[in-house]
């Protein structure tokens, strides 16, 4: 039986990474296969390959998997990608792709702004407290 026939079957999740369109992440390191030493190799053993490897594939900034790893490894970095099903995530992406800045377009919004801090109402800089932060305060006095 194969690792991947052992793993626990789990539901299809869709993961989004408005800066990882197309980018690949090693999520589950395999077994290095060696091959023997050469003239060339010092006596040592010659790396050949990695069987076993589980890689986190985005696609289009999008990543559909049922693979376990993968999907503890997506909710352990939240700052590369995001549930698609949470309702927090379009704004979530739509304040990264602002934050890009590509060949064709600038940033609207500064690299240093934090997200989180934005989607929960707090101040974005970790500075001065926001507007909003504030009027929120008056009101619950």
């Amino acid at each position: 039986m194969t690792a991947k026939a052992a793993k626990v079957e789990t539901e299809k999740r869709v993961f989004v990474s408005p800066e990882q369109l197309n980018s690949e992440f090693l999520v589950v390191a395999g077994e290095l296969v060696t091959a023997g030493a050469n003239a060339f190799s010092g006596g040592l053993p010659i790396a050949m390959r990695r069987d076993g490897d589980v890689f986190a594939k985005f696609t289009n900034g999008i990543l559909a998997t049922d693979d376990p790893d993968i999907i503890a490894w997506c909710e352990a970095n939240p700052d590369i990608c995001r549930d698609a099903a949470d309702p927090q995530t379009e704004a979530w992406a739509m304040l990264k792709d602002m934050q890009l800045e590509t060949s064709s377009k600038e940033s609207t919004l500064p690299r240093n702004a934090n997200i989180d801090a934005m989607l929960r109402g707090e101040s974005p800089t970790g500075g001065p407290e926001s507007l909003v932060t504030r009027a929120r305060k008056l009101t619950a006095k």
